[in-house]
């Protein structure tokens, strides 16, 4: 990722995070009659030691995997993760230090902002719940997709341009899929610039899981 913006590129802190089990594992579906859970926590569950692999395209064969692990448990609900990103866990949602990745209720159509400065302004929205997709890793049920947007402008005399994310994040997994998007002004459509797709993780001691109160 070449220092991909690390929180717009996976939101590892829009949280990059799962749980179930604790070695490597490969997803099967969630009972068809269970409902899509309302809990951030689910949606972004972390315990130390904790790892999450992911195929990106494109890249280089060199470089088109990434494993991102939760190295440390900090006072305040607060988690850090291998790149240095710190992510805390409220009742009120997942936040990273600049924005909520995740702010309750969790249901489709709720939205909220984080003003970065006078001219950046990132949105977010949920788009859907209860959705099934297919990734590397296995199949998923009931998982939820949201939607930031900012607008960007490459460099001076340039014209601007719109770029979005999408993360879909499972419930006890954590993102599944995360898809970046760019829009330049005049553009009628989005094109997609990169996609992460989760190929395996493997969750340390779930019992140490924060809960939310």
């Amino acid at each position: 990722m070449a220092k991909r913006n690390s929180k717009w590129l996976i939101g590892f802190g829009v949280g990059f995070l799962f749980w179930v089990g604790a070695c490597a594992h490969t997803a099967t579906e969630t009972a068809p009659d269970e409902t899509p859970p309302q809990s951030s926590q689910v949606y972004f569950p972390v315990t130390v030691g904790s790892s999450w692999t992911y195929k990106i395209s494109p890249a280089p064969a060199e470089s088109n995997i990434e494993t991102v692990s939760i190295v440390e448990n900090l006072p305040g609900n607060r988690f850090k993760d291998s790149r240095g990103d710190i992510f805390q866990m409220r009742t009120s949602g997942v936040h990273d230090g600049n924005r909520y990745l995740m702010k309750m209720p969790l249901a489709v159509g709720h939205h909220w902002m984080a003003v970065r400065s006078a001219t950046v302004v990132e949105r977010y929205k949920i788009l859907a719940k209860d959705l099934t997709i297919a990734v590397p890793a296995g199949i998923f049920n009931h998982c939820m997709k949201i939607q930031g947007e900012v607008d960007i402008r490459p460099g001076p005399n340039q014209p601007s341009a719109q770029m979005k994310m999408e993360w879909i994040y499972a419930p006890y997994v954590g993102i599944i899929q995360l898809t970046q998007y760019v829009q330049p002004q005049g553009a009628s459509e989005p094109k997609r610039t990169a996609q992460f797709q989760l190929l395996k993780y493997s969750i340390a001691d779930p019992a140490t899981l924060v809960t939310q109160p």
